[in-house]
């Protein structure tokens, strides 16, 4: 009974990740409570997942992550790559992919694509090349970077946690790098010579590009039986009432934005975005007058250019506090001083009912506000700005401390002075005693949606592997494959895990199909290794949709991109990382 109560949680769990009809967070923690009120694991069983030692590791990687970018040093050295090179654009290329790659293999991947993503638009300027032809190769090279040893991904550290806890030993901290390597030469090779054959040529619009100001913004005007009158914008609320967005308020020939609290007066026109349905109920509920509707180019130039006002591209982070949050409960006029006026999510542009829609990580959003606020949102660590501004975070007299505690932590931990756990909580202590990051920026650094995913999630893969269901999956495979052996079938569980992590999170992924990887080899009376690592670097290397990997979602909206590119590209790269993966493992992971 208790094995066909599981399979039914599982399935469930894969149709609720599938379809995305809750956040991977709430779905994990979902699966958690259908085990325990079905009473299939113990309760120290439940809630191993929150003891394990990856949980701990994790959370130190993303201090640790974030500690060495608020040092700028990845900053200053892409800036010291593009001045070097000048105008021999293959080689600039070569250097940026190349940091990249190797500063994947140490730091968590997430915050590489969130460091380069601005230089990307800058190489993309200099060089002349689309951004489509740059974005998608950064998040590849990222995630290949990261199968390089046992921290570079949150995936490895979880599958090197639970082969511990299975017998069979933690992962060294280079373990993973002959074929991590042999799959970043080949990785590199194919997208610095071969990339461009399969990625896109359109240049990637931007959003002032696809939602041109004048085109939907409308100006109406104060009379003074107003009841606006002597009021803010913010008193208003026309957001939360009329769905508008206000964009700034034309008073005596200066231009106010809603941060600044300006008083409306009699005479003052306000620049309003919004569905022409609202603009009407607005205008007659508030005796205003349609002043000009759309913008003259003149009047969205004085917009643009308004003293130190800035329109931004900017992506929300993964880790962003404002995920789940409707812009209206966001208030992101209060968290951050700026206006959200145009979302781009999947290929579509919305403008319109902003207030009630939910923002998601990878949300390409276009922000209206101080240049100063849009520092501090970047400062917040909620959204990534497009410009390549210095933020004031930047603690530039940290990088020889922040240099040297990154690779105390890989010395000790590879050397195996102590764990990789205790070395990375070590690590990450030290960045917060030595200001290279505050207490508060150590706390919004770790993306704890994936934590909890984790830690809800382990308890699945132990129910799967006590009630017997991992061992009758793999035994069915087995069956069904006849009589082909082990290497076949290494190369066969391959592909079945990439399939998955496609469409699940790669930590989900792991945790599935780990204990089915076990019970393949016990089945088969080989050794265990070459079949946990076939699942460890399946699970990392996504490339085949958007949804597959968070380095992938990130670049979506920004890019431009439809799903079909990332099938395009992310083809020939699964294909080659499966041959060597293939090939490689029986020889550095014997079988017997």
């Amino acid at each position: 009974m208790d094995i066909i109560l599981v399979f039914a949680i599982t399935i469930l769990l894969l149709c609720l990740f599938i379809f995305e009809i809750l956040p991977p967070d709430q779905i994990s923690l979902l699966g958690l409570l259908l085990l325990a009120v079905t009473n299939i694991l113990p309760v120290q069983d439940l809630l191993s997942g929150f003891s394990n030692p990856a949980i701990i590791t994790i959370i130190a990687m993303f201090v640790l992550a974030s500690g060495f970018t608020r040092t700028g040093t990845l900053t200053l050295l892409s800036k010291f790559i593009l001045h070097h090179f000048g105008e021999r654009r293959f080689f600039a290329l070569g250097a940026v992919f190349l940091t990249v790659l190797i500063s994947s293999a140490f730091l968590n991947n997430t915050a590489m694509v969130l460091v380069f993503i601005p230089f990307m638009y800058q190489i993309s300027k200099i060089y002349k090349i689309p951004a489509t032809q740059l974005l998608m190769p950064l998040s590849a090279l990222a995630v290949i970077g990261g199968v390089c040893t046992v921290i570079g991904t949150s995936t490895n550290i979880l599958a090197s946690s639970l082969s511990a806890k299975a017998g069979f030993g933690e992962f060294g901290f280079f373990e993973m790098a002959p074929l991590g390597v042999a799959v970043s030469i080949a990785g590199f090779l194919f997208i610095l010579f071969l990339g461009k054959i399969f990625l896109p040529s359109r240049p990637a619009r931007g959003l002032l590009e696809e939602f041109p100001l004048r085109d939907y913004i409308t100006e109406l005007l104060v009379t003074v039986d107003s009841s606006i009158v002597s009021h803010t914008v913010d008193e208003w609320q026309p957001q939360r009432v009329y769905g508008l967005e206000i964009l700034g308020v034309r008073s005596e020939n200066h231009i106010y934005l809603p941060s600044d609290k300006k008083i409306v007066r009699a005479g003052d026109f306000l620049w309003v975005s919004g569905s022409a349905e609202s603009i009407l109920r607005v205008q007659q509920a508030e005796h205003l007058v349609i002043s000009s509707a759309p913008l003259s180019e003149v009047q969205e130039k004085e917009l643009l250019e308004s003293g130190d006002v800035a329109f931004v591209e900017a992506v929300v982070a993964t880790n962003s506090k404002v995920i789940g949050l409707s812009v209206h409960e966001a208030n992101i006029r209060e968290l951050i001083d700026t206006n959200i006026i145009a979302i781009r999510r999947r290929g579509r542009v919305l403008h319109t009912s902003l207030a009630d829609t939910i923002l998601e990580p990878g949300d390409c959003v276009l922000i209206q506000g101080h240049k100063d606020a849009m520092l501090k949102s970047r400062s917040k660590d909620n959204f990534l700005l497009m410009e390549p501004v210095e933020p004031e975070f930047i603690r530039k007299d940290k990088i020889p401390i922040a240099l040297f505690i990154l690779a105390a932590v890989v010395a000790t931990a590879s050397l195996k002075i102590y764990p990789i756990a205790i070395a990375a909580l070590a690590g990450a202590f030290i960045m917060i005693l030595t200001k290279c990051i505050r207490i508060k920026e150590a706390y919004e650094s770790v993306d704890w949606s994936v934590i909890l995913i984790i830690a809800a999630l382990i308890p699945l893969g132990k129910a799967l592997e006590t009630t017997g269901g991992a061992e009758l999956i793999s035994r069915e495979l087995i069956s069904f494959t006849g009589t082909l052996g082990p290497i076949m079938l290494l190369s066969l569980l391959y592909i079945l895990t990439t399939l998955i992590t496609e469409i699940l999170s790669n930590t989900a992924c792991i945790v599935l199909m780990f204990p089915i990887a076990i019970s393949m080899a016990t089945q088969l009376n080989v050794d265990a290794r070459p079949f946990i690592m076939a699942v460890t670097f399946a699970s990392s290397l996504s490339f085949l949709t958007p949804i597959g990997y968070q380095t992938n979602t990130l670049i979506y909206g920004l890019g431009g991109y439809k799903f079909t590119d990332f099938l395009k590209f992310g083809t020939p790269l699964n294909i080659i990382c499966w041959i060597l993966a293939t090939l490689l493992i029986p020889i550095i992971w014997p079988f017997y």
